[in-house]
C-alpha cells in the first residue's frame, strides 16, 4: 500500500533512489549503460540530464550533452572509464560521449561521435574543425571550475566536417 503522509512518501521516495543508486553502483551493467543513463534522466543520480542519443554505423551509442549541467553529469557520472570523450577544441560545445563496452572503438564510429561534437558547437557552420578526443578516465574536474568545463589527459585530435546523424529512442529500463 502507498505512503498517505508527506513524510512518509518523501522516505519512501528517498529510500528508493537510494536503492537504485546502490544497483547502478554495483556495475552490473548490460549494454552501454542502459539503466545508468535512463535513471540519470529521471533524476535518482542527479538533475535531470538533458541529452540526445544517436547511433553510429557499426551500432555503439552516441550520447550528447546540452547543456553544462548535463555535459558535467554526462563526462563524469555516466560516462564508463573505458568510453571515449569527445568536445570541439578551443571552442564552446556539447561534450560527446561514444559508449565501448571495453572494446577499442573503429574509426568510423570516433569519426561518426566527432562530427556530432562539432555539430554541437560554436563551430558548426566552421567548415573542417578540430575535435580533442580521449579516453573518459582522462577527464577531470579541476578545482574552481564552472558547470561544463573540464581537464582532459591523453587527448587526440581529429579533423572532421560538422554533421548530424539520425537520432534515436533513448535505452529504458525495460529494455534489458
Amino acid at each position: 500500500m502507498l505512503a498517505s503522509s508527506r513524510p512518509e512518501k518523501r522516505f519512501a521516495k528517498e529510500f528508493i533512489k537510494n536503492l537504485l543508486r546502490a544497483v547502478l553502483d554495483f556495475k552490473c551493467y548490460f549494454g552501454p549503460h542502459p539503466v545508468r543513463v535512463d535513471l540519470g534522466r529521471w533524476g535518482v543520480y542527479g538533475p535531470r540530464m538533458n541529452v540526445k542519443y544517436f547511433q553510429c554505423p557499426h551500432g555503439r551509442t552516441i550520447i550528447v550533452g546540452m547543456d553544462s549541467a548535463s555535459n558535467d553529469h554526462l563526462s563524469l557520472r555516466v560516462a564508463d572509464q573505458n568510453d571515449y570523450w569527445f568536445h570541439v577544441a578551443g571552442f564552446p560545445g556539447s561534450h560527446v560521449v561514444l559508449c565501448c563496452e571495453n572494446e577499442k572503438p573503429d574509426r568510423d564510429s570516433i569519426e561518426a561521435a566527432a562530427e556530432l561534437a562539432a555539430w554541437f558547437s560554436k563551430m558548426r557552420k566552421g567548415g573542417r574543425v578540430g575535435v580533442s578526443y580521449c579516453l573518459a578516465k582522462g577527464v577531470k574536474k579541476f578545482r574552481g571550475a564552472k558547470p561544463g568545463q573540464v581537464q582532459i589527459k591523453g587527448e587526440k585530435v581529429i579533423k572532421v566536417r560538422p554533421k548530424l546523424h539520425d537520432e534515436v529512442e533513448p535505452p529504458s529500463v525495460t529494455s534489458l
